[in-house]
This record gives C-alpha cells, sequence and structure tokens, in this order.
C-alpha cells in the first residue's frame, strides 16, 4: 500500500560546481551554471556532451536523445542534470531541453559571466554610483538604473 503525501511540487537542482561533485552527490539533481559547450562524440549510438566550468569538464550523456542541435560552439549554459553512479564512476543526465538554459544574454548576468551572483549585484551598484546609463545594467528594462535593479538580481538568484 502506497500513500501519496504531496503531489505535484517542482523539484529544484541544487546548484553545484562540477569540482565539488562525489559519490555521496549519486542520484541528486544539480544544477551548473555558467559551464561552456567543449565537445561531443557518439558512443554506443548515444551522444555525449562535454561542458566545462573552465576547470572541471562535465560529460552529458543524451540517452534519451533530445539534445541534438542545443549545445552550440562557444555557448555558455545552465544545465539541470541528475547525477547517476555507473559502475565505478558519476555520470550525468539531461531528462528535457528545460534543464538547459543559455547562460548568456540573461539580464541579471550583467557581467556575462555565465553565473547570475553578488558580482552582479555589486555591478549595478557601480553603475548606480557612476550615474551609468549602459543598459546591460537596467536589468528589469525599465530605462532607470537604481535599487530596483538590484533587487531583480537578488529575486533571480533567490529563485535558482
Amino acid at each position: 500500500s502506497v500513500t501519496v503525501v504531496s503531489q505535484g511540487n517542482i523539484v529544484k537542482a541544487t546548484k553545484v560546481a562540477a569540482a565539488d561533485i562525489t559519490a555521496a552527490d549519486a542520484n541528486k539533481y544539480v544544477r551548473f551554471e555558467g559551464v561552456e559547450y567543449k565537445s561531443e562524440e557518439t558512443v554506443s549510438n548515444k551522444t555525449n556532451f562535454t561542458l566545462t566550468d573552465g576547470t572541471t569538464d562535465v560529460v552529458i550523456r543524451d540517452n534519451f536523445s533530445n539534445l541534438t542541435d542545443v549545445f552550440k560552439v562557444g555557448g555558455k549554459y545552465n544545465v539541470n542534470v541528475f547525477v547517476i553512479p555507473f559502475k565505478e564512476t558519476i555520470q550525468y543526465y539531461v531528462v528535457s531541453t528545460d534543464d538547459v538554459e543559455d547562460a548568456l544574454g540573461v539580464a541579471e548576468d550583467v557581467n556575462s559571466d555565465g553565473i547570475i551572483d553578488t558580482q552582479d549585484v555589486l555591478a549595478v551598484y557601480d553603475a548606480i554610483q557612476s550615474s551609468s546609463n549602459d543598459s546591460r545594467y537596467d536589468v528589469n528594462g525599465d530605462t532607470i538604473i537604481d535599487t530596483q535593479d538590484v533587487l531583480a538580481i537578488y529575486e533571480k538568484i533567490r529563485n535558482q
């Protein structure tokens, strides 16, 4: 007999750095931010995509064949993956293309490093202090660079 405790809840991936993944993370749903497409190869009729954060490579296995044409050369991505143990290694699986988002061009990533964090907040504060009119600091699109833009970044960080 099974009792349903809850349903319809959104499962959020936990943000981690690729270098920090260990065997203890097996079967978790995690998020890599600002990883750059590096290469791909076909293994057993499935494509493996290699992404890097600059220090650690992450190989995403496309066992569901749904990532064709998603990753582009030079692209930076935020990717939600399941961490799956296989023999003596850890493998990463993306279930849906909804788990891959372009990290470039996100309004809250004002410094364009592929990561939305306090560095973006500080960049907007500097723009406010210097009375900058640079549109990349207008995060909320209201044509005014002010604390509302900072709050928009905080909201994005909170919801990651």
